[in-house]
């Protein structure tokens, strides 16, 4: 199959809500205010009941609890309101059931890979961390389409990964002639998401440093996420369908100014970040 070919079936697919869509939109043009975000929330009752769940959950420790979407972006802040809508959105696509593809343990690695970007940004550029916590979220989504579009072949690349000395690169180009991070792109810019989000799930699987993006922080997102996805794995955070556990370079943590002196505080802070998150999750 072509890849066009897919991206047609991807019409077919669950796709993030109309808010989320609104809500991207607002963000490539730069117009999303802390008004105009809960107003946007306001109008789908699902995505407001769940996101205040979140809110209030112990993840995020707050010392009274927030019953309007206004109060919530006043105390939480617009970025982490926008993130966790997002992501809420996003999610649907993982609640998927089969036997041959599990997606709750992409999932649950997609959310060890936002919490590890998350710390990773927070120690380089904390402005930028709720933005790294979506693009890990969505690094991986070009397998969910894959899975439910393809599945047989989708069965056929894990099963070369299993039983063949090649890289998962090596074994989705063989079995489907395109890889999931082009796929993936494809579906971030179809949801809207602006240009350093679809950069990020487009570049994370590419060699580090990657080449410059024209804008600084979309290359700082994009390595972020590059390196937080070796992270979740390393970690064991789900299943990413990747066997191999890459090891993360000197230089890479270098990136986020991060030394052999600090690397066990940042580790550890990860693992609690997402034991709270995954727990606080029960949507």
């Amino acid at each position: 199959m072509e890849a066009n070919e897919l991206i047609k079936k991807i019409k077919d697919l669950p796709t993030i809500s109309t808010v989320a869509m609104q809500i991207n939109e607002e963000l490539k043009k730069e117009a999303l205010t802390s008004r105009s975000l809960a107003k946007l929330i306001n109008q789908d009752p699902s995505l407001t009941a769940k996101l205040l769940k979140l809110a209030n959950s112990a993840y995020y420790g707050l010392m009274r609890q927030v019953t309007t979407m206004e109060k919530a972006v006043t105390v939480l802040g617009l970025n982490t309101v926008q993130s966790l809508a997002l992501t809420i959105s996003v999610y649907k696509l993982f609640r998927t059931r089969s036997p041959s593809f599990d997606y709750e343990g992409l999932w649950l690695h997609s959310l060890g890979c936002a919490v590890a970007a998350k710390n990773l940004m927070q120690a380089a550029t904390p402005r930028l961390a709720e933005q790294a916590f979506v693009c890990g979220v969505i690094h991986d989504v070009g397998k969910i389409a894959m899975a439910v579009k393809i599945p047989e072949e989708m069965v056929a690349m894990l099963t070369m990964l299993e039983e063949k000395k090649v890289t998962q690169a090596e074994a989705e180009q063989e079995v489907f002639g395109f890889t999931h991070q082009k796929i993936g792109a494809r579906m971030a810019f179809a949801w809207n998401f602006p240009e350093h989000f679809v950069f990020a799930v487009k570049s994370h699987h590419n060699p580090f440093p990657l080449k410059p993006h024209d804008d600084e922080d979309t290359t700082l997102l994009a390595e972020a996420v590059l390196v937080a996805n070796k992270i979740s794995r390393s970690l064991g955070f789900g299943k990413s369908t990747n066997p191999r556990k890459e090891q993360v370079s000197p230089a890479e943590l270098e990136t986020f100014g991060i030394s052999a002196r600090n690397l066990p505080d940042i580790v550890r802070q990860i693992k609690d970040d997402y034991e709270e998150f995954v727990a606080s999750w029960g949507l």
